[in-house]
């Protein structure tokens, strides 16, 4: 996907209303290891609809499977309907969004261009990363995320890989 773009498939994310009970299943079936609780997120900025949210809010959990990133968020409160409104009651988890790791946030906005679909949703999170969000369900059933990661988070994500391996 993207191949004329500088992309590199980083993260598959999923979304749910109970964090201990995904993080239980994906361990049970999947062999997933070393979940870490990145804790509550919550940004004052976050563009949604092509409008400023004074409140988003989730919680999220990871791990790294390989190369790939694992990530469960729970919607928490303010403009998250995004994963909301994708939550399967009753079910661990429900597939969200797959992310593609940019170098530069130019990269990323070409490539959005390129689909001819706006942001659903677009932030920063301090010492993380730039992210953004295009909604794909029309077409493909999912979202797509972008994200341009700081160094900080790069060194956490090697991190995730090194426990990863240590717990296999």
């Amino acid at each position: 996907m993207f191949d004329r773009f500088d992309v590199k498939l980083l993260q598959i994310g999923y979304v749910s209303d109970d964090l201990e009970r995904a993080t239980t299943w994906f361990e049970r079936h999947f062999g997933a290891k070393g979940f870490d609780h990145f804790g509550t997120t919550t940004l004052h900025d976050a563009v949604v609809d092509g409008e400023v949210a004074d409140d988003w809010s989730i919680e999220s959990v990871g791990t790294m499977m390989g190369d790939l990133n694992l990530e469960i968020i729970r919607p928490l409160s303010g403009a998250v309907d995004m994963y909301r409104d994708v939550v399967v009651p009753g079910a661990p988890a429900t597939f969200h969004h797959f992310a593609l790791r940019v170098e530069s946030w130019d990269v990323a906005e070409a490539a959005r261009d390129s689909l001819d679909l706006p942001w659903k949703t677009r932030g920063y999170t301090p010492d993380v990363c730039d992210f953004g969000y295009v909604d794909l369900r029309p077409a493909l059933g999912h979202y797509i995320e972008f994200l341009r990661l700081d160094p900080p988070a790069i060194e956490a994500v090697d991190e995730l890989k090194r426990k990863y391996a240590a717990a296999r």
